[in-house]
């Protein structure tokens, strides 16, 4: 066991523990959620804990010997990041942990300690407020899902500790789950939803999003469909969601924006969000079908998609009845004729939307394609294709229908939903 010892100097003495390995923090590997428990302040006798949660995520360096995490948070309205450097001393069978965060911006003192079974101690000599301290992070892993870290000071050589931040960490292990979730889901009714994240921020958005918030609106029935980067819009988040019908989407927007798991978060990521009023709420549209009734759309059609997504919105004034009808009749055959089968098509869904706080687009007049390629050149070559085979008569009645036609090309984040 890693133990306090020092040498007739004075110097700290650190002997590893007969285990000691680079392996030691091989189970920190990954995502983490992090309840933070911090003493206000320190060496005063305080008792007053602030709490807050952050999220976390560590990858190796250094062939192993080395990994860094970065910790992500917001306290008090702003933003806070800290990281850590661990660097495995072969010959010595020590571990040096170096910490710095966004306030000072250089690496803290290193604290030296090893691992012993599901126990690890680390010590340093540093200064706090001027005062000579002893620090020591300690590690609890008895539980590699659920470890425990916290940190001490002492100001009588390791005499007594006053233990000041606890970080309890849970792992981000939701890739499964939300598969499992969102397969085999009968939809009548999708959200398109394009934000606008704040210059520089859209990453750590998207990042946060996948760990965070997509397990907990799956669990509630709102299924995440797809998460997207749009092209030649480098602020822009793009993702799909997916509901069995009105009523249900009516009962997740309340269960979610008005539950525990959005009060939760909702700090860290407003501040990031700059709009999310671009929504259009749709509906499948029946191909084949006279009476356009509703079908549900199963959701396996989004889960198993790769490459890239072209959305195409349509907007035919006052003739969308006669959009459709030429695409029923038209336009759909010459896109499979063209090798282009990957592709369903959206109308607006006219009911009520009755969570008012989250606008969204219901356009009469609009119609929208969602297609998948493996790459941009397959996409442009068969696009080609279908253009190249529509008559002249064709093209002119497809351009008299239609006002407006905007297109967006959409790569995936590679997040959480992937099956195959």
């Amino acid at each position: 066991m890693t133990t306090l010892s020092f040498t007739s100097t004075g110097e700290i003495d650190i002997q590893p523990s007969a285990t000691s390995s680079k392996n030691d923090f091989d189970f920190f590997e990954g995502q983490w959620n992090v309840h933070n428990k911090k003493l206000k302040s320190r060496l005063n006798n305080c008792i007053e804990w602030i709490e807050f949660d952050a999220v976390q995520e560590m990858r190796k360096v250094l062939s192993g010997i080395g990994n860094v995490d970065n910790m992500k948070t917001n306290v008090d309205g702003n933003n806070f990041e800290g990281m850590s450097l661990r660097l495995f001393d072969p010959a010595k069978k020590l571990w040096s942990i170096y910490w710095a965060d966004n306030n000072a911006g250089v690496l803290d003192k290193p604290v030296v300690g090893s691992f012993d079974k599901n126990s690890g101690n680390f010590f340093c000599k540093d200064k706090y407020h001027e005062q000579d301290i002893i620090m020591q992070f300690h590690w609890d892993i008895a539980d590699k899902n659920a470890p425990v870290w916290s940190q001490a000071f002492s100001i009588d050589n390791g005499k007594t500790w006053e233990w000041n931040w606890y970080m309890y960490f849970s792992k981000v292990d939701k890739v499964n789950k939300v598969d499992d979730l969102n397969r085999d889901q009968q939809l009548e009714v999708i959200e398109l939803r394009n934000y606008i994240i704040k210059n520089g921020q859209r990453d750590r958005f998207i990042d946060y999003y996948e760990q965070n918030l997509m397990l907990p609106q799956n669990e509630l029935n709102g299924f995440t469909l797809g998460q997207y980067k749009i092209k030649y819009a480098e602020n822009n988040f793009f993702f799909i969601r997916g509901f069995h019908n009105m009523d249900s989407r009516n009962k997740f927007l309340n269960d979610f924006y008005l539950g525990p798991s959005w009060k939760q978060h909702r700090n860290l990521v407003n501040p990031m969000i700059v709009n999310n009023d671009h929504v259009h709420l749709l509906k499948p549209l029946p191909i084949n079908n006279p009476g356009n009734t509703v079908e549900a759309f199963n959701s396996n059609w989004f889960g198993k998609k790769k490459g890239i997504a072209v959305i195409d919105y349509f907007i035919a004034n006052q003739k969308r009845d006669k959009l459709i009808d030429f695409m029923q009749t038209t336009y759909i055959s010459n896109l499979k004729n063209a090798g282009i089968k990957d592709i369903s098509f959206w109308i607006s869904e006219s009911s009520p939307n009755e969570f008012t706080t989250l606008p969204v687009f219901q356009d009469k007049n609009l119609l929208v394609s969602i297609h998948f390629y493996k790459d941009e050149l397959e996409y442009q070559s068969k696009l080609k294709r279908a253009e190249a085979n529509l008559t002249e008569a064709q093209m002119n009645k497809m351009l008299d229908i239609i006002t407006i036609k905007n297109t967006l090309i959409l790569y995936s984040t590679e997040g959480c939903f992937h099956y195959e």
